[in-house]
């Protein structure tokens, strides 16, 4: 996020405090996923000022650590009473910030459900035209070095890579997107994204056939796309 925080005029800073912990167990991508769409919130609704990412280490017993992890910005803001039903699904502040900034409302709701699916809580501090805190506070098992060692060697002696494929992308879910597309470009692949299925069709022909050496999409998906991959 940085480079496009930055190109707005507004600050961007990662910050890790008393972390002093090397491996924890957990679902990596799903934490990912989390940091993500709180961070594309912050760097849609901030205008100028900063957005600050902390990463905290709170305390160790019995093999877990507790960790908090915060974003904060100094956007918009947000109202008290939207505070209260953020979590809910297809909820927008109002038709207005719709109509500005897009989305569904749906990435709030998934947040909330996989932070509590890990035991964990998340506790928003905002106030309008001041900026807002989204702390996420999870207790994970530490994880035994030894583990991540043994892992770490039965992941080399691999020579696959996607450097110079070309894929397409079908996905309408903004969150997936983003991180699927870090990944993949990680990995050395050029992604064109396409945001339904028409787009995908349009996007295919206006390209030399064999461009793509793959396309991604979801298992459900409209009947003329399939049609269309098949051939």
């Amino acid at each position: 996020f940085q480079k496009n925080v930055e190109a707005k005029g507004v600050a961007f800073y990662v910050e890790m405090k008393d972390v002093d912990v090397k491996y924890i167990v957990g679902d990596e991508l799903r934490i990912s996923q989390i940091l993500v769409n709180f961070l594309s919130n912050a760097q849609k609704f901030t205008e100028k000022g900063e957005i600050r990412v902390t990463f905290r280490q709170l305390q160790k017993e019995n093999g877990k650590v507790s960790l908090m992890f915060r974003v904060h910005d100094t956007g918009k803001g947000m109202d008290a009473k939207f505070i209260s039903r953020i979590f809910k699904p297809f909820e927008q502040e109002s038709q207005d910030i719709t109509k500005q900034y897009g989305g569904s409302g749906l990435g709030m709701s998934i947040t909330d459900r996989l932070v509590h699916l890990m035991g964990g809580e998340i506790v928003i501090d905002s106030m309008l035209g001041k900026g807002s805190d989204f702390s996420i506070y999870l207790t994970l098992p530490i994880a035994e070095v030894s583990e991540i060692e043994t892992e770490q060697e039965d992941e080399t002696g691999t020579d696959f890579t996607f450097n110079g494929c070309h894929i397409l992308m079908a996905e309408d879910n903004e969150i997936n997107a983003m991180i699927a597309i870090e990944i993949l470009q990680e990995m050395g692949a050029s992604v064109n994204l396409a945001e339904n299925g028409q787009e995908a069709v349009d996007i295919f022909a206006d390209h030399d056939e064999g461009y793509y050496d793959f396309i991604l999409m979801d298992v459900q998906m409209p009947a003329h796309l399939a049609v269309m991959i098949q051939k």
